[in-house]
C-alpha cells in the first residue's frame, strides 16, 4: 500500500541502494510470472 510506514521504508531503501551503484526496477506483484516465464 502506498502511504504507509512501509512505503517510507522501501522509498528510503530505493534511494540507499541507488546511491550503492546497485540497479532497480519496480513491478506490480501480478507482473512476477510473466518476468519468470511461467504461466498461471
Amino acid at each position: 500500500a502506498r502511504d504507509t510506514v512501509d512505503a517510507e521504508f522501501a522509498a528510503h531503501r530505493q534511494r540507499f541502494l541507488a546511491e550503492q551503484g546497485y540497479a532497480y526496477r519496480i513491478i506490480d506483484a501480478d507482473d512476477l510470472t510473466t518476468l519468470d516465464g511461467a504461466t498461471s
